[in-house]
């Protein structure tokens, strides 16, 4: 069962849709096999592409390493959706 709130003229639930749709999240793997879940705004995917900051972290074993093709398009299909 769905429970919408209707409060001074919008929708919580509609609310909520949208704050998710900018999101996005990658699951991926590091060069050294840990698998890595990355959740970012679409402020945080435009400003660090803009920057060429963009660099993927493994907490695991500390790796650094730059998203691939694959990754950046599946984040950016993720955010037109």
């Amino acid at each position: 069962m769905e429970l919408a709130v209707q409060t001074k003229g919008w929708d919580r639930k509609d609310q909520t849709i949208k704050k998710m749709k900018n999101h996005a999240k990658l699951e991926t793997v590091c060069p050294n096999n840990h698998n890595l879940t990355l959740h970012l705004t679409r402020d945080e995917f435009e400003a660090a592409l803009k920057s060429d900051s963009f660099v993927l972290h493994c907490n695991t074993c500390n790796a650094n390493w730059p998203p691939s093709r694959e990754d950046i398009e599946s984040i950016r299909k993720q955010f037109a959706e």
